[in-house]
């Protein structure tokens, strides 16, 4: 059963790295061809169409945990999909016209936004069937997605050079491929029967989910708030950018991927033990990295965001805690039975389960998240600090809400789901990382970074990158008997399959 988890995430942690040189790609043709103060317009576009997304969470959510167990809801949720489309270009346009008072150009690039909502709808409920039975082709489909924007922001942003426009058909197009191939990829679990009465069971209990669902998006909807606040997009667009890298070191959360629907049907406290060694084995190299060689991986994006080095550095603690966080929130969801049976998704059952209990801590999270956000960043840009010194605040108070809130979640996991913590490989794990990272911090000290051409900046982080990397998964194969079985396991599969 662990050997499941390990190969399906780590199918998806191969997808996800193909990918990651396509990523960056398209996110160094549209900061290089964009000032930072469109980078940051696009990013609130980003968050504006995420927060419109929230009322699919009643068709995704639900049709994640039912797939899970083995109901035929899969053609179910694409037509709620297609149902809820309306509802969500209603609310995208509502947001963007508020946006309009502070931020004037938004609103004619947001009619550029408006063909990728269905298409976003669409990908959410097809995803949810994906990821509860063959959680293996989302990175597939990823890959197809990746690749379709890449090339259609070449054409149309670098040749073109149609700017912003151009970035954001970039994006349909990618969407819309990787539609199609979410849809190959689960034709078969699609041949199913509408069910009307589900979709209203589901529409009942929508305030489950879609309270959830707008806790998360409060994380993605502060850089709306910044923007509202400080009148400007810049400081979004430098403190997007350094997010850019750390969604680098969230990669290793893929394996949650596959976590979840597990324990949904099995429930088992040995497979968060594999989760959580699976997940810092990929997260450490990748932070040790992110952290060290951090101006120059900001100068991949262009000489104007080296300056956010420091905020970066704080994202990526922040974002190793943040990790641990999620895989809590998968265990105490993941672990939930209150919802075994559509027929007996009531309020009465379900308002004291962790379904409810998990969103309403969050929501209390964000609260305090969102009222020290406004009350410091007001009180530093009235007293006309710089725009680097804002996002680094924005970053510490980040940090200093996810930190607790952290804690208190790993205990309340335990105690729903015992589970044991592999102490000592994980000591293995941060020794090989700090190796790697002092290889690195040698490298810098040794060999400044004073390239300012990209190709140079590439090789730059190549070479050393290639062979820290190397380092650190020579050292665990040799200190971790866990990681030599886990890969030869893994190879024996790959090549089994092959022949």
């Amino acid at each position: 059963m662990s050997l499941r988890i390990a190969y399906a995430g780590l199918i998806q942690v191969a997808a996800q790295f193909s990918t990651l040189f396509t990523g960056l790609i398209f996110v160094t043709i549209l900061t290089r061809n964009l000032t930072v103060d469109q980078f940051g317009l696009w990013q609130v576009l980003g968050s504006s169409v995420s927060v419109a997304l929230i009322p699919m969470a009643s068709i995704s959510y639900w049709a994640l945990r039912y797939q899970a167990r083995g109901d035929d809801v899969g053609r179910t949720a694409v037509y709620g999909s297609i149902i809820f489309a309306p509802v969500i270009v209603a609310l995208f346009l509502a947001l963007v016209l508020v946006l309009t008072l502070s931020l004037g150009a938004i609103l004619i690039f947001s009619l550029v936004f408006l063909p990728q909502i269905p298409l976003l709808a669409l990908n959410l409920s097809l995803k949810s069937s994906i990821q509860a039975s063959r959680p293996q082709f989302l990175g597939y489909a990823t890959i197809v997605f990746e690749l379709a924007k890449v090339a259609a922001i070449l054409y149309l942003v670098f040749f073109l050079k149609l700017g912003l426009v151009g970035a954001i058909v970039s994006l349909t197009i990618g969407h819309l491929l990787h539609v199609i191939a979410l849809g190959y990829w689960s034709r078969e679990l699609l041949r199913g029967t509408f069910q009307f009465r589900v979709i209203r069971s589901w529409i009942r209990t929508s305030w489950v989910p879609i309270l959830s669902t707008i806790v998360a998006r409060v994380w993605i909807a502060d850089a709306i708030l910044v923007s509202l606040l400080i009148g400007s997009t810049v400081v979004v667009g430098f403190f997007q950018a350094a997010r850019t890298f750390v969604a680098i070191v969230a990669l290793a959360e893929v394996f949650l991927v596959v976590l979840y629907p597990k324990l949904i049907r099995d429930r088992l406290g040995s497979d968060v033990s594999v989760s959580i060694r699976l997940q810092l084995l990929v997260q450490l190299p990748l932070a040790a990295g992110a952290f060290i060689m951090a101006e120059p991986l900001l100068g991949v994006l262009g000489l104007n965001y080296v300056a956010s080095a420091p905020i970066l550095r704080i994202l990526v603690l922040v974002t190793m805690v943040q990790g641990i966080e999620h895989l809590m929130d998968f265990v105490l969801l993941g672990s939930e039975k209150v919802d075994r049976k559509i027929e007996d998704l009531h309020l009465s059952s379900l308002r004291k389960s962790w379904l409810v209990k998990l969103p309403l801590i969050d929501l209390a999270k964000g609260i305090i998240y969102f009222g020290v956000i406004a009350f410091t960043l007001s009180i530093l840009n009235s007293q006309g600090a710089s725009e680097i010194t804002l996002g680094f605040y924005w970053g510490l108070i980040f940090g200093g809400v996810v930190v607790p809130f952290t804690i208190l979640k790993v205990i309340l996991a335990r105690k729903q789901l015992p589970h044991d913590l592999p102490y000592f490989a994980i000591a293995k794990y941060i020794f090989s990382g700090l190796s790697m990272a002092g290889f690195l911090y040698f490298f810098r000290l040794n060999f400044p970074w004073t390239e300012t051409r990209l190709l140079d900046t590439l090789s730059y982080l190549a070479i050393p990158g290639l062979a820290s990397l190397a380092l650190y998964g020579v050292m665990n194969m040799i200190l971790d008997s866990y990681v030599r079985n886990l890969v030869l396991s893994s190879l024996r599969s790959i090549t089994g399959r092959a022949s």
